[in-house]
């Protein structure tokens, strides 16, 4: 019943990891839910794009490493 609701997908390239978490961090925009993804608090948006730590949040080295960061 349930077998083709949800899909698993590999996160087989660092291009492809980098897509995903910009995608999860945008979705509450192109939702509209919020106009900017800093509005939306429950994003690692919080840590990543704003610094603000997040004691859940284990940033994956990859992320840091690409600049995208704002250095926190």
């Amino acid at each position: 019943m349930f077998d083709d609701r949800h899909r698993v997908s590999l996160i087989d390239s660092e291009q492809y990891l980098l897509q995903c978490q910009l995608y999860v961090e945008l979705n509450p925009v192109r939702a509209k839910m919020v106009l900017y993804p800093a509005q939306y608090d429950w994003s690692s948006y919080q840590h990543n794009g704003l610094g603000k730590p997040i004691s859940c949040l284990t940033p994956h080295p990859l992320y840091h490493g690409s600049g995208l960061t704002n250095g926190a």
